[in-house]
């Protein structure tokens, strides 16, 4: 198991920070730091965030080495964990959906607009360390996770484009977008979380996502790649203790 011992300058810090706040100031320095929490049990916990625009480049369309690249929109996420505790730590496996919709399509060709929207079902194992503050209730949070996620594109480009080999004949066009890819995904989280009543816990927070590259290959030599990408999310969520 990751053992995590905060240094002490990071536990003045919070001090300092939350200085004006109600505190609960511990006897010894082991109890202030949360080094002695032997906390058990399991928990159920979902989480609401909104993940910001970005974009992801693809190439190697009709054996193109030409990039192109979607712009997405901002989009919601929905997860739910089961969980249960190590001392400070936790443990969970989370599953989460979202569907974020295409702004635009860029090609060497130009921007082409594009109606549709891209889906992702993620499944996968998150790590958690909990370190109290000296607010009563009030821990920071961290950590990191890896799993899978299916991908699923779907769409109609507002312009479809034709692709061409080095003679100049047509080799195929692009219109519209029907892929299921499957790819790696790991993702790191941080924020705070408050027990509001007992067994009862706020979180807040931020994570990023990454996914590593992936490929969808037809039997006419069409290929559909997704580059790595990554997704910023700010999230809120809520946990309950059994």
């Amino acid at each position: 198991m990751i053992s995590f011992r905060p240094h002490p300058f990071f536990a003045a810090l919070i001090l300092v920070v939350s200085t004006g706040a109600p505190c609960i100031f511990a006897d010894e320095y082991e109890d202030l730091l949360g080094i002695s929490n032997d906390r058990s049990g399991m928990y159920l916990a979902g989480t609401f965030g909104y993940a910001l625009d970005y974009d992801i480049t693809s190439s190697d369309i009709f054996a193109s080495s030409n990039e192109f690249e979607f712009s997405m929109d901002e989009s919601s996420i929905y997860s739910g964990a089961l969980g249960f505790y190590v001392g400070p730590a936790r443990v969970e496996v989370e599953a989460s959906y979202t569907e974020t919709d295409y702004d635009n399509f860029g090609s060497p060709f130009g921007s082409v607009g594009v109606t549709g929207d891209l889906e992702y079902f993620t499944l996968g194992a998150n790590l958690y360390y909990d370190i109290p503050t000296p607010i009563n209730g009030l821990d920071l949070y961290l950590g990191g996770g890896v799993g899978v996620a299916r991908l699923r594109a779907q769409g109609n480009l507002d312009t479809p484009i034709t692709f061409v080999d080095q003679f100049g004949n047509p080799v195929g066009t692009l219109d519209s977008l029907d892929d299921s890819l499957n790819t790696f995904t790991y993702q790191f989280m941080a924020g705070l979380s408050y027990e509001v009543v007992e067994n009862v816990t706020l979180t807040g927070g931020y994570r990023v996502r990454l996914f590593s590259e992936t490929s969808n290959n037809t039997e006419d030599n069409f290929a559909f790649d997704y580059r790595e990408h990554h997704v910023n999310i700010f999230e809120a969520g809520i946990r309950f203790d059994f």
